[in-house]
């Protein structure tokens, strides 16, 4: 059977959006506060519980209102320091704010979950100091509040504060302004006891009177002010001051509350005389009750009409509204003003925006090779020269408005790491060790479809961080370090790039074993792996199958995790390269693009066809002459700066024009010595290569496009784009490249 919420379809996204956001703040703060109690940490705690019990009472969820309510408890324990922070202890509110997400998707799928509440409730309650009290609960009957000396004073012995609400008879809906008032209250300061419980309210009975003794954290002014803006209310006691509250109708009760009174309002604009006025003032004091409202005497005794009364209230109001603008901050009112200003929208009309601006991305290189076309046949023409000026002008608007959807589809990586802390603490509590996840660059922003496809991977090398990099309390003091260990997840913009480190301060990786393990996995031979540089075996780490733990756990040490890092990342267009120092630590670092969908690139001539490569891998670009081609190892290389540089022909690359495919590296001999060659130096991670081209065409950005299943995978191309002069353009997998030019020795 169904789940019924008291929400509407246009409340939800609201539900939604609130609690989606208490329950991150609780998932972030509850993990803090085990290394840093601080008193602000443990409010911003109580008010994050605190709103959700209050959102789901709302919407009549009783189930999420009876877990909120009790880590609410556990929480005032916390700050009120009745209740120590122990590893358990959090260990068991993570676990509620976990089911409280289960809770929430009951909202939205309408199916009960298997989200065991009063187990869950009783175990936090098992925490929570001897005889205290939670929050909103009675310690005594119904009906029997006890309120200190006397409830005639404004304050209870211990400085609390007396609150009495009678609630009209007439009124449809009593149990829901008992709830009002006690949610005005709870913004007041903190609740030490009310009757009825929240309990006895939930079951929508009716109230004619809610009391309550308040622990306030505002002036009684305050508090005055904001009961009062409850309707349905006849009658108010704060303390020991009793107020009788009328309820008159929205327009009557502006009337009384407005900024001039009405009557001296109505003779200024000349609606009615002195006379009239002093008139309707002696008969107002001869009667009472709501009917002796200054506005209805003055229609009964014949001096204005209801239209008129109305639109002078309806102008009173007005200018209230903009007397309360004007006393608004200037920070606050340009808060609220920018919230008005911003829109929902669907991640699918973003991504069609995306495709419309790169087609026309497409068309503005068109009609700049058009422009250049132009200027060359008939320079000097006026008609010539106003298109050109036309077409540059396109040409900024266009990308002007590329870097607006660009900047739109950008989100803050702190959207994936937000829920690290989380998980590092989780991993490392089951493996008994004491590690702290420091994070910097959260609000570094790039596109979403590469944040959507991040996370898996940071999981993984945190993960292995926790379990193979860290080391447990004991080996580390006695390799002198701190007990805690610690890993630093980084991110940051370089170059139109993003770089994201994920580090540890533990004990490195074993060389040696790798390669004896990449040997008895029969990844290679002894042979081999003895030949490999320290980079090289390094690199080992990530082939399949690899893994240098001791012993499988629940963590990793299957073997299996690095190898999809590596893949998912290239996937990407980003690489993966790691230093390590032994007894020191490790760090992967990960390079990106912002985005997928415009790749900056330089455009290069081979035989017939235009290659795109991308210009996040192309260090620079030479010009020499054949006879600077040495070889090393039967490899041709040039010295490029005192170094040894690589080179290859993506002529035989591609095997184009009857050489032979995949020979990669270029031949000496197929060289004239004085022959000009045009060479374009690439790096991803540590390798480097100089690929051979006949002609450099120049930069351009261009839109991505799938090959799709037609034509399927081509070793060594990637994707490919549509130039302006409507050729299609290959985009070169450069790391794919280098990977088996490496590979073939």
């Amino acid at each position: 059977m169904g789940l019924q919420f008291d929400i509407s379809e246009d409340e939800a996204p609201v539900f939604f959006a609130e609690t989606s956001e208490q329950l991150q703040a609780l998932d972030a703060g509850l993990v803090r506060l085990e290394t840093d109690p601080g008193e602000e940490l443990l409010q911003s705690l109580f008010r994050a519980a605190h709103t959700l019990k209050g959102a789901a009472g709302l919407i009549n969820h009783k189930r999420m209102v009876n877990l909120t309510h009790a880590l609410e408890s556990v929480l005032d324990g916390l700050r009120k320091e009745q209740i120590p922070v122990l590893p358990e202890l959090i260990d068991a509110c993570l676990e509620a704010v976990d089911a409280l997400r289960q809770l929430v998707d009951e909202v939205r799928l309408g199916e009960p979950s298997l989200v065991e509440v009063d187990e869950l409730a009783a175990r936090l309650s098992g925490f929570t100091a001897p005889g205290q009290k939670a929050p909103g609960t009675a310690a005594q009957p119904a009906g029997e509040l006890q309120t200190g000396p006397s409830d005639s004073e404004d304050y209870t012995g211990s400085g609390r504060l007396v609150v009495r609400a009678v609630i009209s008879p007439d009124s449809i809906a009593s149990a829901a302004r008992a709830f009002q008032v006690m949610m005005t209250l709870q913004e007041m300061g903190e609740i030490i006891e009310m009757q009825p419980t929240l309990e006895q309210i939930e079951t929508a009975q009716p109230v004619s009177e809610f009391r309550a003794v308040l622990e306030p954290t505002q002036p009684v002014d305050e508090i005055r002010r904001a009961l009062q803006m409850i309707s349905e209310i006849d009658e108010l006691q704060i303390g020991a001051e009793r107020l009788a509250v009328s309820q008159p109708s929205p327009a009557q009760h502006v009337s009384e509350k407005k900024i001039g009174r009405i009557g001296d309002v109505l003779v200024q604009n000349g609606l009615i005389t002195e006379e009239q006025l002093q008139a309707a003032l002696k008969e107002q004091e001869r009667s009472s009750g709501p009917a002796s409202l200054l506005g209805q005497t003055l229609i009964r005794m014949g001096f204005i009409s209801q239209e008129v009364l109305d639109q002078v209230l309806a102008d009173q109001q007005a200018n209230r509204q903009t007397a309360k603008t004007q006393e608004v901050p200037p920070e606050e009112k340009a808060r609220l003003t920018a919230a008005e200003k911003t829109i929902r929208t669907s991640v699918e009309r973003l991504d069609t925006l995306m495709n419309l601006v790169g087609e026309l991305i497409t068309d503005r290189n068109r009609l700049n090779m058009i422009r250049g076309e132009m200027e060359a046949r008939f320079h000097g023409d006026p008609q010539v020269d106003a298109l050109s000026e036309t077409i540059a002008h396109v040409g900024r608007i266009t990308d002007q408005l590329q870097a607006e959807v660009m900047s739109i589809r950008m989100l803050p990586i702190s959207n994936v790491f937000n829920k690290f802390p989380r998980l590092v603490r989780d991993l490392a509590r089951k493996a008994n060790k004491q590690v702290d996840l420091v994070i910097r660059g959260e609000d570094t922003e790039l596109d979403r479809s590469v944040i959507e496809e991040i996370g898996d991977p940071l999981i993984h090398l945190l993960r292995n961080a926790v379990d193979h990099g860290i080391e447990t309390p004991e080996e580390r003091k006695a390799a002198g370090k701190n007990a805690r260990g610690t890993i630093l997840l980084t991110a940051r913009h370089e170059q139109g790039r993003i770089i994201l480190t994920v580090e540890d301060d533990g004990r490195g990786i074993d060389v040696e074993r790798v390669r004896a393990k990449a040997v008895e996995r029969g990844l290679l031979s002894a042979r081999d792996a003895a030949g490999l540089s320290r980079e090289e075996a390094i690199d080992l780490i990530f082939a399949p199958g690899l893994s240098t733990a001791q012993k499988i756990s629940d963590i990793s040490g299957r073997g299996v995790g690095m190898d999809i890092v590596r893949a998912n990342i290239e996937r990407l267009n980003g690489n993966i390269t790691i230093e390590t120092w032994p007894g020191r630590g490790t760090q992967f670092l990960i390079t990106l693009p912002l985005t997928l969908a415009i790749v900056p690139s330089l455009l290069v001539k081979v035989e017939r066809g235009i290659y795109a490569i991308p210009m996040v891998t192309v260090t620079e670009t030479l010009r020499i002459r054949g006879a600077e081609i040495k070889s090393v190892n039967q490899r041709p290389v040039i010295s490029l700066r005192e170094h040894v540089l690589p080179l290859l022909s993506l002529r035989e690359v591609f095997g184009l024009n009857g050489s032979k495919r995949n020979g990669r590296h270029a031949r000496n001999s197929g060289f004239a010595q004085d022959e000009w060659l045009y060479i374009v130096v690439v790096r991803v991670g540590k390798n480097q290569a100089g690929l051979i081209v006949d002609s450099l065409v120049g930069e351009q950005e261009v839109v991505v496009k799938a090959l799709g299943p037609v034509v399927g995978d081509i070793p060594e191309i990637s994707s490919a784009a549509i130039l302006g002069d409507g050729q299609v353009a290959l985009i070169v997998d450069t790391q794919g490249i280098l990977k088996q030019a490496g590979s073939n020795g």
